[in-house]
């Protein structure tokens, strides 16, 4: 495992950081904009008056992206992002009338953020001593992979979180078909970043230690996990920048996401990602 006062030399030119710009903003804001409706219809958000093309169009695109990384309206609520990079999803659920704030050790994603308005602090969640019952809801996008400590991150999340809040992790399987399929070449492996590697079980036994004691864990479909592992079975270059993959290959990266989520379906532990939702008492 890297040093702690090394490991940020790994992200000097993560690409996740980078803020949104040109034609990919204009993409991103249409495929936003009807997620968006559809979203409010489906967790309960005040919701203006809308047709049901746009809600059948927002249905489409928040499920093709993967969409889940959205919870149930509470009036009044407060969310905290850790490791919210520049600050995408903070936006969104600022949107959906969520009081926002992110946590961001990368400084410059911070300064991103902060351009776009948004409250996000830089270091660790430990680093920031929120007080006890903060926020209703913890989200963690791919995050718990990259700390050093995850039961002491997780055990942080439940102090700062009010009764009956919750923290939603999303995160790599390590016990996925595609893990077995390409071994050190699949791309949930992510070394040096990725510091641990979690399966259902471990996830789940990790928040009981933290002190959760309610928790839930589902499979999650990733077809990017399937592309890049593909690269890198491909390429000696071991930076994420890679070559396009050529049509052939894209279509056969859906069919086997395809065939993964079916195979999941029946055997959870096979999805390449998993979400856990884990509920304060």
């Amino acid at each position: 495992m890297p040093l702690k006062e090394d490991i940020g030399k790994a992200y000097l030119n993560y690409y996740t950081h980078a803020p949104e710009t040109g034609e990919a903003s204009i993409r991103s804001q249409f495929r936003r904009r009807f997620e968006l409706v559809y979203i409010r219809s489906r967790f309960g958000y005040p919701s203006p008056s809308c047709n049901i093309l746009a809600r059948f169009l927002g249905f489409l695109l928040y499920h093709r992206e993967g969409g889940s990384t959205f919870v149930k309206w509470r009036p009044g609520g407060r969310l905290l992002d850790v490791g919210c990079g520049a600050g995408g999803y903070l936006q969104s659920m600022r949107s959906l009338g969520w009081e926002v704030e992110g946590v961001e050790f990368d400084s410059v994603a911070v300064e991103a953020a902060r351009v776009a308005g948004l409250n996000v602090r830089c270091g660790s969640l430990e680093e920031q001593a929120y007080p006890s019952s903060s926020f209703d809801v913890i989200m963690m996008q791919h995050v718990i992979e990259h700390v050093p400590d995850p039961v002491a991150t997780l055990a942080e999340c439940a102090r700062i979180l009010r009764p009956g809040g919750e923290v939603v992790l999303f995160t790599p399987n390590s016990a996925s078909l595609t893990h077995r399929v390409f071994k050190e070449c699949w791309r949930g492996l992510e070394p040096p970043r990725h510091l641990h590697i979690f399966s259902a079980s471990s996830a789940r036994r990790a928040l009981k230690m933290a002190g959760f004691e309610e928790v839930a864990i589902r499979p999650q479909a990733a077809s990017s996990a399937i592309s890049e592992s593909i690269l890198l079975r491909r390429s000696s270059n071991e930076s994420l920048r890679r070559p396009r993959m050529g049509r052939l290959l894209r279509e056969f990266v859906r069919v086997a996401a395809f065939l993964e989520g079916c195979l999941a379906k029946f055997n959870p532990s096979l999805a390449d990602c998993l979400a856990a939702v884990a509920i304060k008492r």
